[in-house]
């Protein structure tokens, strides 16, 4: 399908991530940028096809604000940054003095995720880390070591029994939430590098990474993956609210949704023509209708998946001042 061109504005600030809340209820997009911000985006009106605008920015981090994620019941953000922390906060980004900084990473945070009951937060890091958070006391639960390389994403099982974290040197880990174990491996048999992504389908337990082999694994099995191939880094993946529907982000600017079903995969729409630099994030609003897409070109673009048609573009944060 062709896409319109969508109003584009450029502030030269990289949008790294990009998220829904995850309430019927609630039209709203948070975003995290270069200049450690995380912003929360609403539409003009009640329709979310309308004009988006920013509602509330925040600083929460010094350097790059690399991921943003909702608690469940869409009432606070976390936020993941290259100053090694993780922010809590409320998601109307009041006053900084209502944050809690999660500290304890020896190297930059790449990735957090608030876990389904909203009682921890993981957070992956490229000191070879990942550490499950009381949301509550804002302490170190556990601490789950294993991986040989940076950890670049991480995201719990719709259960909340178990949480997956991914790495650059190629493989999937899968980890028991409750204890902290280490339950299984995945990738070993597959010459796999920069596993930048993953997404767990919201039913039926099927586990999907993104990499830069380049490919997309659907681990129906650990052994036996089923694969789709691309010509382009895959940068980020997510599962549309209903299922079998995965949304693609490439590092050539464009994005792709694939019927995962297996047997009959395929790629079903292509967005394309909106970004100038790779797409850093996918996500998918509450009721699937919408796709964000956020751009290393410093723009969020909403995408109308019934159609195809992006409806908006939402400006990443205007970049700091250049130096005198």
């Amino acid at each position: 399908m062709e896409p319109d061109q969508p109003q584009i504005l450029h502030l030269g600030c990289a949008v790294e991530s990009c998220s829904f809340a995850p309430t019927a209820d609630s039209n709203r997009l948070a975003t995290s940028s270069d200049d450690g911000t995380v912003q929360v985006w609403l539409p003009s009106a009640a329709d979310s096809s309308a004009a988006w605008s920013s509602a509330a920015s925040s600083k929460r981090h010094e350097g790059l604000a690399l991921a943003v994620a909702w608690s469940p019941d869409a009432t606070s953000l976390c936020s993941a940054g290259e100053d090694k922390r993780v922010v809590v906060g409320p998601a109307d980004l009041s006053a900084s003095s209502a944050t809690v900084s999660l500290e304890g990473h020896t190297d930059i945070v790449c990735d957090c995720a608030f876990s389904a009951s909203g009682d921890l937060i993981a957070s992956a890091s490229a000191d070879k880390t990942t550490r499950l958070w009381d949301v509550r006391s804002g302490e170190l639960v556990r601490m789950l070591v294993g991986h040989g390389s940076s950890v670049l994403s991480c995201g719990f099982s719709p259960d909340g029994l178990m949480i997956v974290t991914t790495e650059e040197g190629g493989l999937l880990k899968l980890w028991e939430v409750a204890g902290g174990g280490e339950l299984q491996t995945l990738g070993e048999h597959l010459d796999l590098s920069w596993v930048t992504s993953c997404a767990w389908h919201p039913t039926d337990g099927v586990l999907a990474s993104g990499s830069w082999e380049p490919a997309v694994h659907l681990w129906h099995h650990p052994l036996l993956p089923v694969t789709l191939p691309f010509d382009d880094n895959v940068t980020s993946i997510a599962f549309a609210p209903r299922g079998a529907t995965l949304a693609i982000g490439f590092d050539n600017g464009t994005a792709q949704l694939w019927n995962t079903t297996l047997g009959s995969e395929a790629n079903v729409a292509t967005f394309e023509g909106c970004h100038t630099d790779e797409v850093n994030c996918v996500a998918w609003s509450h009721g699937g209708e919408l796709l964000a897409t956020a751009a290393q070109d410093g723009t969020v673009a909403l995408w109308s998946v019934g159609s195809g048609h992006s409806v908006d573009s939402v400006a990443g944060a205007a970049a700091p001042p250049a130096a005198p």
